[in-house]
């Protein structure tokens, strides 16, 4: 059978003893390996317990070769051992600022065929895969009077200055009050903008759309998309900016 670059590269490094240096491509090939794994078996539930046990069982194989890998190492190893962790956990603890608030919640693993991971807490909301973008969307939905409330996750082929200066002037169309274009680096490095319809922010339920262009490793760039109303922006609003921490590419080879 040959050999994969994971496998090669503990081999390596257990006969020289020295750091694996070259995270990135540990953590991607990684997920290949997950994400194959997972794949072989298949359900009608996306996160059935077979699946967990087998993300549990995968994990362990991982996480015991790291940590031979590192056991003779310091500080460095015992940090990626750490990483590691928190990459295959299929659920974990994160803390969120809610209106002024620090709150601690549960949220788990969702992997989408797109190419990425994200945690959220699923007994707020669900991931519908769709032929041309994602959405994470309420399990309970709002009244009919309220404005939509969801996160859409989109891949385009298109590069990240083109893709959110096209998105920016359409909204100056489509909305009462757009914000200038600007460099973020949290929760993703990226760029972004903000609109919001309405009465342009003078009113509780004036809908408020926040776009974020980031670049994706296998090609173009990831466009996410949140949809809530000005009242719910500590509330939706920052869960949907928690996700985006969490979120991970899967680098194909």
């Amino acid at each position: 059978m040959k050999r994969n670059l994971f496998d090669e590269e503990i081999r390596n490094r257990l006969k020289s003893g020295s750091e694996v240096t070259n995270f990135n491509m540990i953590k991607d090939e990684m997920w290949k390996n997950i994400e194959a794994e997972i794949q072989s078996e298949p359900s009608s539930k996306p996160y059935s317990t077979f699946k967990v046990r087998k993300f549990f069982s995968i994990s362990s194989i991982v996480l015991v070769s790291i940590v031979i890998l590192f056991f003779t190492i310091h500080d460095e190893g015992q940090a990626l051992v750490s990483k590691m962790k928190d990459w295959l956990v299929p659920e974990k603890e994160i803390t969120t600022e809610l209106e002024g608030q620090t709150e601690q919640e549960m949220v788990q693993l969702q992997k989408s065929n797109e190419e990425y991971i994200i945690y959220f807490d699923e007994s707020r909301y669900n991931l519908l895969e769709g032929e041309d973008k994602d959405q994470i969307v309420l399990n309970e939905p709002l009244p009919e009077e309220y404005p939509k409330v969801l996160m859409e996750i989109q891949t385009m082929t298109t590069s990240l200055e083109d893709t959110i200066e096209t998105l920016h002037e359409e909204a100056i169309i489509a909305y009462e009050e757009v914000s200038p274009i600007s460099d973020i680096e949290e929760p993703l490095k990226g760029k972004e903008f903000r609109s919001i319809g309405g009465s342009g922010g003078q009113e509780w339920d004036d809908p408020v759309i926040k776009t974020i262009v980031v670049p994706n490793p296998n090609g173009g760039t990831f466009v996410f998309t949140q949809y809530y109303f000005l009242e719910a922006a500590e509330g939706h609003g920052a869960r949907f900016t928690q996700m985006l921490t969490e979120f991970q590419t899967i680098t194909r080879p």
